[in-house]
């Protein structure tokens, strides 16, 4: 999806921008999803290593039934054909609640959420459209994930940071 949660003031489609939404706001049909899937499958024949899919948009947890499809339907899929597959999901962290981290821990998809550091550089750039800051909101939401599963957090859990030229990186 293009479609997101946040106003960040450095994304495309934001206030920096000023060809804003020049993408729109599309949405990727399921069945679009599943040929996509269904392509990557068919022309990996010399594969060597687990295929990789990843959500990414906008914020891919805004169309959370479709990525859960998507995950169960390639897993089905990827071992009728005796193929391994992997996914990642980048997100900004703010929808992640205990039923889609817990399936995202069961099916071992590693999840990329954007922290631009700490809270002020944070809440300077990555606020919610109805304004405030997304740190704590995104910081509760990791701790949430590792509560559950602390091993897989350490495995599977990244951060994204974008570097501002305001930025001190010290």
């Amino acid at each position: 999806t293009r479609s997101c949660n946040m106003a960040c003031t450095y994304c495309i489609d934001g206030e920096a921008y000023d060809q804003k939404d020049c993408l729109g706001s599309a949405n990727m049909r399921e069945d679009a999803a599943l040929r996509a899937v269904d392509y990557l499958l068919d022309h990996s024949s010399d594969q060597t290593h687990p295929l990789a899919v990843s959500f990414y948009g906008g914020e891919p947890l805004l169309r959370f039934p479709l990525l859960k499809k998507v995950v169960n339907d390639a897993k089905m899929r990827a071992e009728e054909k005796g193929k391994d597959i992997v996914f990642s999901v980048t997100t900004n962290g703010t929808l992640l609640t205990p039923d889609i981290a817990k399936f995202l821990i069961r099916h071992s998809v590693q999840i990329v959420v954007s922290l631009d550091g700490p809270k002020e550089t944070h809440d300077r750039y990555r606020h919610f459209k109805k304004g405030g800051g997304s740190f704590e909101t995104v910081t509760t939401a990791l701790q949430m994930v590792r509560d559950i599963a602390p091993d897989y957090f350490d495995q599977f859990v990244r951060c994204s940071v974008v570097v501002t030229p305001s930025s001190n990186l010290e």
